[in-house]
């Protein structure tokens, strides 16, 4: 939230302690900056400026899981090829080798 332009610690605390988390994803998911206009001391400009800086971080985070999903699926037919079974494929990548 910091990252955010027009936005500093003071309004970012006040924003989160006026809002719940899933208020705050609501607004940015339908873009209504009204929702988040909710909340004293966030204006149109600062509200527009979360959910513009929001939406464009979840763009970089859907291709990177679409990325992520596309590699997996390269190892697992890789594995497939190779002679694993499914099963045997997906107990070892359940398995937490920590």
């Amino acid at each position: 939230m910091l990252n955010v332009s027009s936005v500093g610690p003071k309004t970012a605390l006040k924003l989160l302690n006026s809002l719940t988390i899933a208020t705050i994803k609501l607004a940015i998911t339908k873009q209504d900056s009204k929702i988040l206009q909710q909340c004293k001391g966030i204006t149109p400009k600062i509200a527009n400026n979360i959910i513009s800086y929001f939406n464009n971080h979840l763009k970089v985070i859907n291709q990177q899981d679409r990325d992520q999903f596309h590699k997996s699926n390269l190892v697992f037919d890789t594995l497939i090829k190779l002679g694993f079974t499914k099963e045997a494929i997906n107990h070892f990548l359940l398995t937490d080798v920590n």
